[in-house]
């Protein structure tokens, strides 16, 4: 069964199972998309959570004129977008289990220092890229979507999308040039 055969079954019967199974299908790449962008799990969890809310209230206003997912992930942006700009002064904290994989310290303790040092600068570097730009990376560098799927997504054109993307990787190098 399809999404859209899915959402038509629970707008019918309003079950519960049908809105559940739908989730299901999409809560790991939501939740992935929702990590890269603010790399703190339990703010992850509860922004997780919100927008699943908000597809639940807005669910009968889904017109179909797009893929569900990508409505479903337009309305995952826009709350994580709405989180950020609220938060744009606070520092993000590095992720306790899903961090990249050091250098062993008693090993290699100037390296496991500048692999640290370098995460948390490519996490700063991309936190403050404006939204759009933030967002195209999120989607394509760090969710595998194509650039045609972003573009879907962001609600552009595609070579609006890559000129964000051109954008995007020209500030990251700039702000990551002692790295590089």
């Amino acid at each position: 069964m399809t999404d859209e055969e899915l959402i038509r079954r629970w707008r019918e019967k309003r079950d519960d199972s049908d809105f559940r199974e739908l989730a299901d299908r999409h809560f790991d790449q939501v939740r992935w998309l929702v990590l890269c962008a603010v790399r703190d799990n339990a703010m992850t969890e509860d922004l997780v959570q919100e927008i699943f809310f908000k597809v639940a209230r807005k669910l009968d206003r889904f017109e179909g004129k797009a893929a569900f997912s990508t409505w479903l992930y337009r309305i995952a942006l826009n709350t994580v977008n709405t989180h950020q700009t609220s938060r744009r002064d606070r520092k993000t904290q590095p992720l306790a289990d899903d961090d990249p994989p050091q250098a062993d310290s008693a090993d290699q303790p100037d390296r496991a220092a500048e692999c640290r040092e370098l995460d948390a600068a490519i996490r700063d570097a991309v936190r403050d890229l404006p939204d759009s730009l933030r967002n195209a990376i999120s989607l394509t560098a760090m969710n595998g979507f194509s650039p045609t799927e972003a573009a879907e997504i962001e609600n552009c054109t595609l070579s609006s999308m890559y000129r964000r993307l051109h954008d995007a990787r020209k500030i990251l190098k700039e702000r990551l040039e002692k790295f590089l």
